[in-house]
């Protein structure tokens, strides 16, 4: 287990805490977190609860098994359920300090955000060099983990044996589905800053850049998330300018 995990768990029951003793605050933060609480009870429940209702009367072809067997709980399924769980309270213990400590502290945060995403791209990017022209990269660093890394090379569906001639970069991340769904998140920060803030060209350059390198990662949850985040944006400026007559935040 990932330190950071167990100091944003930590942080996150102070946090919660804090909003349970003020219950005027949990309302609001209630209300603005229910689709993600809705989406984390589906995910463990599908995690813990629905394959052992089902056990024994629906077969499932597991990923990696040569055939089909019944279906239960998959360990990689149930770990990846706890660690929503831990992302999930992390972002609402965020969400509830955001609302209650001073403005310094959201600018802040907009300003790590901005390093990060910055730092996480020239990585991917700089990774995809080294694939695709050979470009020196610190891979023996970034992935001395066996454990965490996956598909070093980059190669789609290695297991096939199929060389496809399109590399995944995953920069400093363990796998390049996680370095998209990274990338998307920043990507959606971005294009929120556009279009709710000045509308400056150098930001939607950044968009059309972000979007580009997502699409070049090759990741079907990438892309998946991308049209996501370009479909509730359009639909949420819509609705403003219907309701206004411009976009609003």
């Amino acid at each position: 287990v990932s330190p950071a995990y167990l100091v944003m768990a930590m942080a996150s029951v102070v946090e919660i805490t804090a909003a349970i003793r003020e219950r005027r605050q949990l309302r609001p933060l209630v209300k603005l977190t229910t689709p993600v609480l809705l989406f984390l009870l589906w995910a463990v429940a599908g995690a813990f609860f629905i394959p052992r209702l089902m056990f024994a009367h629906v077969l499932v072809l597991h990923y990696g098994a040569l055939g089909p067997a019944f279906i239960g709980p998959v360990p990689s399924n149930v770990r990846h359920a706890v660690y929503l769980v831990v992302c999930v309270v992390g972002c609402c213990a965020l969400a509830h300090a955001v609302y209650r400590l001073p403005e310094a502290f959201t600018v802040s945060l907009l300003k790590a955000t901005k390093a990060a995403g910055a730092i996480a791209t020239v990585l991917i990017v700089w990774h995809m060099l080294a694939l695709y022209i050979g470009a020196p990269f610190p891979d023996k660093l970034l992935y001395s983990n066996p454990g965490a890394a996956q598909n070093q090379g980059g190669v789609i569906r290695p297991e096939l044996g199929i060389d496809w001639s399109i590399r995944r970069p995953a920069g400093s991340f363990s796998e390049p589905s996680y370095a998209a769904m990274y990338i998307c998140g920043f990507f959606a920060f971005v294009l929120g800053r556009y279009v709710y803030g000045d509308g400056s060209v150098l930001r939607l350059g950044a968009c059309v850049l972000l979007a580009a390198l997502i699409i070049a990662i090759a990741s079907s949850t990438g892309i998946v998330a991308l049209c996501g985040v370009l479909g509730f944006v359009g639909l949420q400026s819509l609705r403003n300018v219907g309701t206004s007559g411009k976009p609003v935040a």
